[in-house]
């Protein structure tokens, strides 16, 4: 597995649901999971920090889509 870290901007203390995706090498997809972060009040900014399990070792991750929460 690895960890993938990122930040979207979002309205104010708002959520976004995101796709996230590990990559190999050769850029074939091995992992995929969609979480939901939240802005701190007054935020426009969430970040996240989250694990991808994958099916063999990856060397990169990358934020698919980020969509509202809903």
């Amino acid at each position: 597995g690895m960890t993938i870290e990122f930040t979207v901007r979002v309205p104010a203390g708002g959520a976004a649901r995101c796709v996230l995706r590990a990559r190999s090498y050769d850029g074939a997809e091995v992992g995929r999971r969609t979480v939901t972060v939240t802005a701190p009040p007054g935020s426009t900014t969430a970040e996240g920090r989250v694990p991808v399990a994958t099916t063999a070792r990856a060397s990169h991750g990358d934020v698919l889509r980020c969509l509202p929460p809903g």
